[in-house]
């Protein structure tokens, strides 16, 4: 899943650390709060800031989860044509022609992908793609 490793690691180290760590940390804060000490006797507002750092701290952690069932079911798909510097794409909705000098084209071991000036990023998962495309995508990079 690219997504999640989108998500977890292509970010500067201290988003990074926060999107892994924050979901869980946040979750054992509250429960601290909440079975180990009197915070949520004393008032009203410290137990809905129990409720809140709990409710938050589950959400954050489980986020990436609901994002990736999310995209599965739009089943989001493009045809695409790979020139030497560009790559044209068609949706269902628009048709754009991506300068591969401008943009950068990279691959790890399961993607190519192409990182864009606004951050998205596109990718071609090695596992479906045909020879050819496989290959074209191997001369853009050398």
């Amino acid at each position: 899943m690219f997504y999640i490793y989108n998500y977890y690691f292509e970010q500067s180290w201290i988003i990074n650390n926060m999107r892994r760590f924050m979901g869980p940390v946040l979750t054992v804060v509250g429960l601290y709060l909440y079975f180990l000490t009197t915070v949520k006797d004393d008032s009203a507002m410290g137990y809905w800031g129990i409720v809140f750092c709990l409710a938050y701290g589950l959400f954050y952690s489980v986020k990436p989860l609901i994002l990736v069932l999310a995209m599965g079911a739009k089943d989001e798909t493009f045809d695409y044509k790979l020139k030497k510097n560009s790559i044209y794409i068609k949706d269902r909705v628009r048709e754009a022609s991506i300068d591969l000098q401008e943009n950068k084209l990279d691959e790890n071991k399961k993607y190519f992908f192409i990182k864009l000036k606004n951050k998205q990023i596109i990718f071609f998962p090695k596992s479906i793609l045909d020879e050819k495309a496989y290959s074209n995508f191997r001369e853009i990079l050398e």
